[in-house]
């Protein structure tokens, strides 16, 4: 009898924890208008923008080629370019940034878009080859 009472308690024990567990939503799981954890980062150019519309989005191609249309709230999303606070307005096409989006409404939502400068033409030579002679005078 003990041994039962014992069994009883584990399984009760273990079901109450799970109860009581932060449950994960993913993007096919969450109810319509609740916003999720955040998603992974985008890295890429920006290929295109609609910051006029209604529904303002900014369109994201990726190394791969993949473009995402990712949402902006021009109330809440944060543009940082040269690490500064910046306004929408400043977001170019052919820019490379980094997109940090969040699930809502069913959607993807730019969090914060971070402009990212690329190096100077060259520069990535000049570090890959740093023992290279230099070349003769003439």
């Amino acid at each position: 009898m003990t041994r039962a009472y014992a069994y009883a308690m584990a399984v009760m024990l273990g079901a109450a924890v799970s109860a009581m567990a932060p449950q994960v939503v993913s993007a096919e799981t969450a109810a319509p208008g609740m916003t999720q954890a955040r998603m992974s980062t985008i890295k890429g150019s920006i290929s295109g923008l609609d910051l006029r519309s209604s529904a303002p989005i900014v369109k994201v191609t990726d190394a791969q080629g993949q473009e995402r249309s990712i949402s902006v709230d021009p109330q809440a999303t944060a543009v940082l370019k040269d690490g500064q606070q910046a306004k929408l307005d400043a977001l170019k096409v052919g820019q490379q940034v980094e997109v940090s989006p969040v699930m809502k409404e069913g959607r993807q939502l730019a969090q914060t878009i971070t402009v990212t400068t690329a190096a100077p033409a060259g520069a990535a030579t000049r570090q890959a080859q740093p023992n290279a002679p230099a070349e003769p005078r003439r």
